[in-house]
């Protein structure tokens, strides 16, 4: 296999590769473990070939006044996905911030958002939806950042946005839990060739193509679906300058 990875980067030819996208496994309650499908998620993401795991945030629950119970949720979190073998890129989301210490817990463990990782030759930016006064929204200094790291690429194309809300929300205001249209945050990806945008938050699976940005929001990794959601990763198969994605079902 190393020999015919060797070929074909000789040739000019990328070897075809995995990753894999989840989100959203925050438990029902503030101390509850966490859910069963989050750890077969993981399972059956190490059972495949992915290398990356990008992971849309809201892994735990907050939604407590009391810090050392957000920190015990941290703990338990770290525990069910410490046997991740895929190396996790993850940001994160409102309930992951949510609490006393909240935010401070998920930089501590996980580094701080936003981010870029290069892989394979693709670009990843992981970006942060939730800082305060920001909430559900890209702007600001945090906006000029993306902005520049988008032009210090070498070439366009063959990159992956990272973000816990939607820029594109599929649900009605009375259930949309802040998620803010951003037009201008759409054109600055058609522009910049933006290959895929990945999302949580809303918890269910749904996927859009848009001036030829693919957008998927995955939030069925553990947490309470809303109608019509399930259990469930993203699949992204990479094969040169493309990817194809689809939904892996829990059975």
């Amino acid at each position: 296999m190393l020999l015919l990875g060797l070929a074909l980067a000789l040739a000019g030819c990328e070897p075809a590769w995995e990753f894999a996208v989840f989100g959203d496994s925050s438990p029902d309650s503030a101390e509850a473990p966490m859910p069963a499908a989050f750890g077969k998620i993981v399972e059956r993401i190490n059972d495949s070939k992915a290398e990356l795991a990008l992971f849309a945030g809201d892994l735990v629950r907050g939604r407590t006044i009391h810090r050392e119970v957000v920190a015990g949720q941290y703990e338990r979190a770290l525990a069910a996905i410490k046997p991740l073998r895929a190396r996790l890129l993850i940001v994160p989301g409102n309930h992951d911030v949510d609490g006393p210490g909240g935010a401070e817990l998920f930089a501590q463990h996980f580094g701080k958002t936003p981010w870029v990782v290069v892989h394979r030759g693709w670009t990843f930016i992981g970006l942060n939806t939730e800082l305060p006064g920001m909430r559900g929204m890209i702007a600001g200094e945090q906006l000029v950042w993306l902005q520049d790291r988008l032009a210090e690429r070498k070439h366009p194309g063959k990159t992956v946005i990272l973000m816990h809300r939607p820029i594109h929300p599929t649900l009605g205001p009375a259930h949309r839990y802040h998620s803010v249209p951003q037009p201008l945050l759409h054109e600055l990806f058609r522009q910049e060739g933006v290959t895929a945008v990945f999302c949580g938050h809303e918890h269910h699976f749904h996927q859009l193509e848009k001036d030829g940005v693919l957008y998927i929001t995955t939030g069925g990794a553990g947490a309470d679906l809303l109608p019509g959601g399930f259990f469930h990763y993203v699949q992204v198969h990479v094969n040169g300058d493309r990817l194809s994605a689809k939904n892996v079902c829990l059975d």
